[in-house]
């Protein structure tokens, strides 16, 4: 009983948050982010309506898993445009950076599990957590390094932003390491760790969606003064990006002056 009313609560606590976005009028720049939540929430009220020895929930369960992929990397994708919005070359950079560490991962991933083929797996679901754990592990160091470089670099960024980039770096976090643990285990899932992840991003989604606020357009106020040490740390951001804008200007085929960027093409 105590297992059903967390799924719920799993589900419910996604749909919230999707509709939150959508309240605040915050789903248009997160066409990402909201398409995750929904999809997130469908999974979680179909995997407390279908019975868990049918065929039904297992096929369910793989496509979900095939699709949850594109998902995040469509959120992460859009995540690291919203905070790098000001520096176009780094923010097409980290998105290069981010596909080919999927790439990477997966296949290392796909190498490692052939070469340790489990015997004693009774399913082939285990090759999709495997799967879908190097795809989730990948983006979560993805969220994390950028939950760094925030923390080093003191963007100008609005609450809703810097909230939904905490929130979805945690989720992302706690999903990786969930999937870790049914990799590992002899029936491929772990109760007491999955009940405990749910709860856990249960309580993260409702605080991510209560903290949202609705954005309006602020007067004209003047610019405070820098902190100690971090305009210092802004310019070398600058610098960083304009170099890498250069280096995407010569790799093009008669890259110069004029020539299209190959980090951030025109629009």
């Amino acid at each position: 009983m105590l297992t059903q009313i967390i799924f719920a609560l799993h589900a419910a606590a996604y749909a919230f948050t999707a509709g939150r976005l959508i309240a605040l009028g915050l789903a248009r720049r997160q066409i990402g982010l909201l398409l995750y939540l929904a999809f997130r929430s469908f999974w979680a009220f179909g995997t407390l309506v279908l019975p868990r020895s049918s065929p039904v929930y297992f096929w369910t369960y793989i496509g979900c898993s095939f699709i949850e992929g594109p998902l995040s990397l469509f959120a992460v994708h859009e995540a690291l445009g919203l905070v790098l919005d000001e520096f176009k070359g780094l923010r097409s950079f980290g998105r290069w950076t981010m596909y080919g560490g999927v790439l990477v991962s997966v296949i290392v991933s796909s190498v490692v599990t052939a070469a340790s083929w489990r015997t004693d797996a009774k399913s082939n679901l285990y090759y999709v957590l495997v799967m879908n754990r190097s795809v989730t592990f990948a983006l979560a160091v993805v969220v994390a390094s950028l939950m760094i470089f925030l923390s080093h670099y003191r963007l100008n960024l609005s609450r809703n932003r810097m909230v939904s980039s905490v929130a979805f770096c945690i989720m992302m976090m706690s999903d990786a390491t969930t999937l870790y643990f049914d990799a590992r285990a002899e029936h491929l899932n772990v109760p007491n760790v999955d009940i405990a992840g749910m709860a856990f991003g249960t309580l993260c989604m409702v605080v991510w969606a209560v903290m949202l606020v609705r954005e309006v357009a602020a007067p004209a106020q003047p610019p405070e003064p820098p902190r100690p040490g971090n305009e210092q740390r802004l310019q070398q951001l600058r610098d960083f990006d304009a170099l890498i804008s250069k280096v995407g200007r010569k790799g093009r085929p008669g890259g110069g002056p004029g020539t299209p960027n190959l980090f951030h093409p025109p629009v």
